[in-house]
Formats: structure tokens, C-alpha cells, sequence
């Protein structure tokens, strides 16, 4: 069972002040409204209107098989999302739903997280989607606008992206963007049901950023890589 929503407003009130005494910058490093915009993916704002049409396309159980994040049940969907406005009010996160532009359709979800502007570094994360968009070209579309942001408008040193060692279908996915694999943190996460989990971890510098864009444009020319749900 999950703590309670007011118990976690606790706890981000408490990191809050925590920032506020070490006396490091409250005013968000990223916009909380930012969106980006690519030929047949828009990542909008976390916004309480998108949510409905996001759970929707949460509840299929095939997105979480051997994936450290359980959002399939209403109640685990809903505290979450709480944390995600929380977090994005205080910007500590950039929470983005992914809609598929031509129908409109809600596909899924991702973030900018772990957002340290002292030593200008972030991580993209909390990627999943839809199954009905798995092996086309949204996750690519997606990743290549976030990247492009991160490096070519905010100028990032370092972008993290980690994943459950069991998912072999995002850790493919992740090698398909050209980032470099770090190493194993054995029993990293603790998951559903008590069960702890390795975490794979993976970065992407800007020295290699104008090869992981030729990668990701030839992925989009030959209609994509395999998108799937990541921790």
C-alpha cells in the first residue's frame, strides 16, 4: 500500500524548505509550461485536463512488465500524478504527456528529472507509452526533441537516463540512441510487492550529441525505433 497524497505533500514541503535554508536557487531551471513540438509527436505541460485521457492510456498492464513503475492501477496512477504536480510546481521536474499530433491521441508520458543546475545535469526518465505506439517512431521523435532541448537550448554537460536491468526492451531502446552504458547499480529500486531491483545506467555527453541526432533523424527517416515503456 502507498502513502497517502498528504504525506508525500509533506515530505516535498520539507525538500522545499530544505533548498530555501541551503540557500540554492528556487526559480526553476526549466520552464514549468514548456512544450515541444516535432512533425508527428508534441510534448505538452502536465496539466489536470490531460489527465483522464492519460489514464486511459496507462491502464493497458502490458506497459508494465518488468517495469519499476506500476501506474496500470487507478489508485498507484493517481498518487503519482499528485507527486508529479508537486514536483513541477516546485521544479524539480518537467512532466511531459506525449500526444500523437496527427489524431490527438494521448500516447504516453515522460520527464525532465533530477534537475541539478549547480552542476548543469538532468536525466530523462518516466518515459512509457501506449502499446499501440510501440515500434513507431514516437519514442524517437520524443527523445530527439528532448535532447535537442537539453543540449542545444539549455546547454547540458550531461544527460542520465536509467532503466530496470529485466526491461530488455527499453535498454534497447536506450542503446538505439547511441548512450553510453555506465554501469549496473545492483538492487538500486525498491518495487512493487518488496522486490528490489538492478538499475542499468546510461549517459549521453555533448561531445556525441551531433552523432546521437544523425542516429535519431536516420532512425525517424527509416520510420523509427521500437518505443517502450523506461523506469
Amino acid at each position: 500500500m502507498g502513502y497517502p497524497v498528504y504525506f508525500n505533500i509533506i515530505i516535498y514541503t520539507y525538500v522545499f524548505i530544505s533548498f530555501h535554508y541551503m540557500n540554492l536557487s528556487l526559480s526553476p531551471w526549466l520552464p514549468r509550461d514548456l512544450s515541444l513540438k516535432g512533425q508527428q509527436v508534441s510534448l505538452l505541460p502536465l496539466e489536470r485536463n490531460l489527465l483522464a485521457p492519460l489514464w486511459e492510456a496507462a491502464k493497458d498492464a502490458r506497459i508494465w512488465t518488468n517495469n519499476v513503475l506500476k501506474l496500470g492501477q487507478e489508485e498507484s496512477f493517481g498518487r503519482r500524478m499528485q507527486e508529479a504536480f508537486i514536483t513541477q510546481s516546485i521544479g524539480m521536474e518537467v512532466p511531459l504527456v506525449i500526444l500523437h499530433a496527427p489524431s490527438q491521441q494521448v500516447a504516453g508520458s515522460t520527464r525532465f528529472m533530477n534537475l541539478d543546475r549547480d552542476n548543469n545535469k538532468l536525466e530523462i526518465g518516466w518515459t512509457w507509452l501506449h502499446p499501440d505506439f510501440w515500434g513507431t517512431n514516437l519514442n524517437t521523435e520524443c527523445k530527439l526533441l528532448m535532447l535537442e532541448y537539453a543540449f542545444e537550448i539549455q546547454q547540458v554537460a550531461r544527460i542520465t537516463l536509467r532503466c530496470n536491468r529485466e526491461n530488455l526492451r527499453s535498454i534497447a531502446t536506450i542503446k538505439k540512441l547511441g548512450a553510453t552504458y555506465e554501469g549496473t547499480l545492483r538492487s538500486e529500486v525498491l518495487g512493487e510487492k518488496q522486490v528490489r531491483h538492478d538499475i542499468e545506467y546510461y549517459s549521453i555527453l555533448p561531445p556525441g550529441m551531433a552523432g546521437h541526432k544523425k542516429t535519431l533523424q536516420e532512425q525517424l527517416s527509416r520510420g523509427g525505433a521500437a518505443a517502450s515503456p523506461a523506469l
